[in-house]
């Protein structure tokens, strides 16, 4: 083989490389959610079947919130990346006692808002164990395994934000929903999801014009 083949094929798959590496990187975007649950909750994004999982963060450990009386007193915010055709995952656990809930909004790439609606969101009760106030999150592959295994239905709203108990959360719409967990004292968490690409705006379709027939 020539050197100067041998610089041409280099530079060549080179420039294929950078061209790939490019486009992945053009495919990811930069969302903002901010979400908080009664009483904790851990949230990723990752492909429809589970098998890729990225970890964005969770609440706060125990009773108490970081900011107000209690753990879901204030909502948190996090910013992330998020790959066209990826899965926001939410995963939910209550302190087994009283009432459970999550409430939320993300804002996407787009400009467009999501919020925690019943419409957008599905779920699954897990069959792992419920962490409690103290636990860490379920482990990653845990995660996989119950995403992969789902049957997923449609979401349950509780009702808007400001509804007993919960009150107001400030930093989330009014126009956001309290969405149901697992059944009250459960032990098994529960896990939200909701498709990103679906939210991504779609041009709208162009009218062809009727040929008119011709009269003869």
């Amino acid at each position: 083989m020539s050197t100067l083949f041998k610089s041409f094929l280099t530079g060549t798959l080179l420039t294929v490389g950078l061209v790939v590496a490019g486009a992945g990187l053009a495919s990811a975007a930069k969302m903002t959610g901010t979400l908080t649950a009664d009483n904790h909750y851990s949230l990723y994004t990752g492909i429809k079947n589970g098998s890729k999982l990225n970890f964005v963060g969770r609440n706060e450990v125990g009773l108490n919130g970081s900011k107000g009386r209690y753990n879901w007193s204030h909502a948190e915010t996090w910013t992330f990346n998020i790959n066209s055709g990826d899965y926001i995952y939410n995963v939910v656990w209550d302190d087994a006692a009283v009432a459970e809930s999550w409430i939320g909004e993300f804002k996407l790439p787009d400009g467009k808002t999501l919020l925690s609606k019943a419409k957008d969101w599905e779920y699954v009760i897990a069959k792992g164990k419920n962490p409690g106030d103290y636990g860490a999150v379920p482990a990653l592959q845990e995660l996989k395994s119950e995403i992969a295994n789902a049957h997923w239905i449609r979401a349950k709203e509780i009702g808007l934000n400001g509804i007993n108990p919960w009150g107001k959360i400030k930093e989330v719409s009014a126009n956001a929903s309290f969405l149901n967990v697992s059944n009250q004292k459960s032990s098994h968490y529960t896990i939200f999801r909701t498709k990103y690409a679906a939210y991504k705006s779609v041009p709208e379709p162009t009218a062809t014009p009727k040929k008119r027939r011709r009269k003869g």
